[in-house]
């Protein structure tokens, strides 16, 4: 997923979204089997393809024997049977599989015949929801990896925008792919609040307006100005909010002293919680507390989801 990442971040080299797209299948892929490797108490014939074993007369038996490939070694399942399974098990949303499914059309396309340069736009949003989706699985899946040590980010500044994008007339196989982006799209589901299908992003230059509020992230991170839209949608949730929305998220949550912890921690990262003050000149006004919605990468790792 770093290689994908870092040749996604040159603008202009040749075969970006389409190496994107194989670097970033691959290893959801070895992900999915090795979560599958994990639950299977790391049995390797979890991960094998099986196919009917035949009989002395090459008639197929009831049997099962594991198949091989072109070199004689065991063949392991494909990527759409590990997250199908991962799935069933409730470990993967469907907005994931949607957006895993997106790019392997994409990819496949890329590889078997030819790539979809018309879709950069669209490509470029299920590459960004791709990115974000991989971290927030390793954390769910609580994989030991200390993910600080990486820029794990695509540049938050989009390459392309709908005023450069090309408009062309489709052939029947890009508008085969369109109809499919777009099903996967239209299918995402709202209430998956931590995983997408695809992330429409906009960049607006403007100058800083009087109301914007200013917001420091880390002790030496950069103030950065929201727009009183902005802050809603950066931190949407009142404390109120969080707590009735986390009666609806999970089984096991209590409002006891482990809930209070919990809020707790929350509260040492900025990125996830903010307190803003009636009267930002006055550091005794009343003051409201904020939050994220990625608070709930928090919180499921002490409570079951429902």
């Amino acid at each position: 997923m770093l290689s994908a990442i870092e040749i996604y971040n040159k603008p202009n080299i040749y075969y970006r979204e389409e190496s994107f797209a194989i670097l970033a299948i691959n290893s959801w892929e070895l992900l999915t089997k090795a979560q599958l490797l994990k639950i299977n108490s790391y049995n390797m014939g979890s991960i094998y393809a099986k196919q009917k074993k035949r009989k002395k007369d090459g008639e197929q038996g009831k049997r099962l024997e594991v198949k091989l490939n072109r070199s004689g070694n065991p063949q392991t399942i494909s990527i759409i049977e590990a997250i199908n399974r991962l799935k069933s098990k409730r470990m993967l949303t469907d907005n994931i599989v949607s957006n895993i499914e997106s790019l392997i059309e994409f990819r496949d396309s890329s590889i078997h015949f030819t790539s979809n340069k018309k879709f950069q736009i669209e490509l470029q949003e299920l590459s960004y929801a791709c990115v974000l989706n991989f971290i927030a699985i390793i954390k769910k899946w609580e994989i030991k990896v200390d993910l600080s040590k990486f820029n794990i980010q695509l540049l938050s500044l989009a390459f392309v925008t709908p005023n450069t994008s090309v408009k062309a007339a489709l052939t029947s196989e890009e508008k085969n792919y369109r109809d499919f982006f777009l099903s996967c799209v239209n299918s995402q589901k709202t209430g998956d609040s931590e995983f997408s299908v695809a992330i429409n992003i906009g960049v607006n230059f403007e100058k800083r307006k009087p109301d914007s509020i200013p917001v420091v992230q880390g002790k030496e991170g950069i103030s950065i100005s929201l727009t009183e839209e902005e802050f809603k949608g950066r931190y949407p949730l009142t404390y109120n909010k969080l707590r009735n929305k986390a009666k609806t998220l999970y089984s096991d949550l209590l409002f006891d002293r482990k809930f209070l912890n919990i809020i707790k921690d929350v509260k040492k990262n900025p990125k996830l919680y903010y307190e803003r003050r009636l009267d930002p000149q006055n550091p005794k006004s009343l003051k409201q507390l904020y939050y994220s919605e990625g608070v709930w990468s928090i919180f499921d790792q002490h409570y079951a989801r429902i």
